[in-house]
C-alpha cells in the first residue's frame, strides 16, 4: 500500500499598513463562519451520545455538488453493530442521523439495500435524467454509505486528522482509474454496473446497482446486486430484478 506523503504548504505573507476608511465609507465587514451554528450543534449532539466519541467530517466533490447545504460527520471510534455512525447537519444546526448504513438483504439472491440512505436521498428530490447522472448518483450513494468505513481506514493508515476530503486524495493520487462504471436504461430507471479493470488483484465481486426513478425522473430507490446473479436460474433472476 502506498504511504501518504504530507506536503507542507508555505504561504507567503505580505505585511502592509491598514488604511483608515475614507469619511462616509463603511469599514469592510469581517468574514463570518456561516457554518458556526452547525458545527456547534453537531459537536454538542455527538458529545451527548458519548463524551469520548471519535468523529470526523467526510467531504467530497459529489457531496458539495448534490448536497451543498449539508455536511456529513461520521463516528469512527467503534464499529459495534447497531451504532449510528452517519450524521448530516445543515447550516441551521438541524441534524439528521442515518442509522443502519450497512447493506442489508438476501445473500442467496444477491440483493441488498440501505433503506435509510435511500429514503434520505429520495426526500432530496435529486434528478437522474442521463447515463452520466446515473453514474454520478451511484457514486454519491457509495460515498455516503461507505463514509464511516473510509474514514476509519484512513484514520488507521494516517496521522490523527479530523477532516477527510476525497478531493485531496484524488488530487494527490488520481481517481479510481482501476474501476469502470457504465449505465444503461432499465424498465424503472437505470442499471449501473461496476467493473474492475486494473491489474490482477484479490477483490470483492463488483456490484450492479438498480436505480428506480419516479414519473418525473427523480430518484426513488437503489438496490445493489452481486454480479453473480447473472449465473442464477432465470426464474430467480426475475425475483432479484423485482427486489424480492
Amino acid at each position: 500500500m502506498k504511504s501518504f506523503h504530507w506536503i507542507s504548504l508555505v504561504t507567503s505573507l505580505c505585511l502592509c499598513v491598514a488604511s483608515t476608511p475614507a469619511k462616509g465609507q463603511a469599514a469592510p465587514k469581517e468574514e463570518t463562519n456561516d457554518w458556526a451554528r452547525a458545527e456547534s450543534a453537531i459537536a454538542d449532539h455527538l458529545k451527548r451520545i458519548d463524551p469520548n466519541m471519535r468523529s470526523a467530517e467526510f467531504r467530497s466533490n459529489l457531496l458539495r455538488k448534490h448536497l451543498p447545504d449539508l455536511r456529513l460527520f461520521v463516528r469512527f471510534d467503534r464499529h459495534m453493530s447497531g451504532e449510528t455512525r452517519l450524521f448530516f447537519v445543515n447550516r441551521s444546526g438541524e441534524i439528521t442521523a442515518l442509522p443502519e448504513e450497512e447493506w442489508r438483504g438476501n445473500p442467496a439472491e444477491g440483493c441488498f439495500r440501505v433503506a435509510r440512505i435511500a429514503e434520505f436521498l429520495k426526500q432530496r428530490q435529486i434528478p437522474v435524467r442521463s447515463s452520466e447522472a446515473a453514474l454520478e448518483f451511484a457514486k454519491l450513494f457509495e460515498e455516503i454509505q461507505g463514509a464511516a468505513n473510509y474514514v476509519a481506514f484512513l484514520k488507521v493508515n494516517t496521522k490523527d486528522f479530523t477532516v477527510f476530503d476525497k478531493a485531496f486524495m484524488e488530487g494527490q493520487y488520481g481517481p479510481r482509474t482501476y474501476w469502470q462504471y457504465s449505465a444503461v436504461k432499465s424498465t424503472n430507471g437505470w442499471t449501473v454496473k461496476v467493473e474492475y479493470v486494473g491489474p490482477p488483484a484479490s477483490i470483492l465481486n463488483p456490484p450492479t446497482y438498480e436505480i428506480d426513478l419516479d414519473e418525473v425522473q427523480m430518484f426513488r430507490d437503489l438496490r445493489r446486486y452481486s454480479q453473480l446473479r447473472e449465473r442464477l436460474p432465470a426464474s430467480l433472476r426475475k425475483g432479484v430484478q423485482d427486489g424480492r
